[in-house]
């Protein structure tokens, strides 16, 4: 399969299932591209005999290898594309993505990489608008975009073309969705109860700063500490009980049919302002900004284990 019909294939596959998708591989994709034998433009399999395509994925969550998940196998059987993930965290992203341009040793396409790599990438004629092959292989996505204008005007980039799908979130701004987590032991020690309010949670982390809640014999602990920049369930947990969202997910968001800057907000302020406080007074984990989750991962496990043993 020619290398333009390969693209054509994965275009038409991911289209339908990925949002924040890049197709990497310079030029302007052609609209009408030359199809063959094994593709199918409708219906399932999408390929009548499987083949392999890179995709370079950038995992915000530390997963297991992504090439054995489930919905992948399952995409697999059903339409005989098969993918051999690229898998990298955003730090390892901030520099491999940009070699893979620069040494043209690109994968089929990315998925994750961020609208504004997406777009300055596409100026310079390394990646491939999507508008002719969405409105060619994409009903579904057609649709979404003329319901919702305002999301393919967010997708389309200055020079007028779409390099990647949008985002979109429905979902209510405000809702609480994400779950934070205080150690039992240390409030018993303590003789203290869970916080019902902020003031409450500031008067926690005193006391736990303070008190030496895991009678060490010395006030050493770090009474808090979260992954800032994890969108799951990170530092956009406390953003929440001032009646807004943090802008990891993008400052510009839509409430009651408004528009409106996230970052603008006095409850966004006032949250800066109360995690400020708790950084200047060394309530929370010095390196808040650097954790990367596999440290994450290396600080809690042992301390997990014990306590599935205990």
């Amino acid at each position: 399969m020619s290398k333009k019909n390969k693209r054509l294939v994965l275009i038409s596959m991911l289209l339908a299932l990925m949002p924040m998708l890049v197709f990497a591989g310079g030029g302007q994709g052609e609209a009408a591209a030359e199809t063959s034998s094994n593709f199918n433009a409708t219906g399932l399999p999408i390929l009548n005999e499987p083949v392999t395509f890179r995709v370079g994925i950038i995992d915000h969550w530390n997963m297991p290898d992504m090439n054995e998940k489930q919905m992948f196998k399952d995409w697999r059987e059903k339409t005989n594309v098969v993918f051999d993930l690229i898998q990298m965290s955003g730090q390892e992203a901030n520099t491999k993505v940009p070699l893979m341009y620069s040494t043209d040793d690109l994968p089929d396409a990315f998925i994750n990489i961020g609208a504004s790599n997406n777009n300055d990438y596409g100026a310079q004629e390394l990646n491939i608008p999507l508008e002719d092959y969405i409105a060619q292989y994409a009903p579904n996505v057609v649709r979404v975009l003329e319901e919702m204008p305002v999301a393919k005007k967010w997708a389309t980039a200055t020079d007028g073309h779409m390099y990647h799908l949008p985002y979109i979130n429905l979902a209510n701004d405000s809702r609480v969705v994400y779950a934070s987590f205080i150690r039992q032991q240390w409030l018993e020690s303590l003789g203290m109860d869970i916080p019902t309010d902020l003031d409450e949670f500031y008067d926690l982390l005193v006391a736990f700063k303070t008190k030496d809640p895991n009678g060490n014999g010395k006030a050493d602990e770090i009474p808090f500490s979260v992954r800032w920049q994890d969108g799951i369930s990170g530092i956009r947990d406390w953003f929440q009980p001032f009646g807004t969202t943090s802008a990891f997910m993008g400052a510009v968001k839509i409430r009651g049919g408004e528009v409106f800057a996230t970052t603008l907000e006095p409850g966004y302020k006032d949250a800066v302002k109360y995690l400020h406080r708790l950084y200047a007074e060394e309530l929370m984990d010095p390196e808040v900004f650097t954790y990367e989750q596999t440290s994450v991962n290396e600080l809690l496990s042992p301390k997990l284990n014990a306590l599935k043993k205990a």
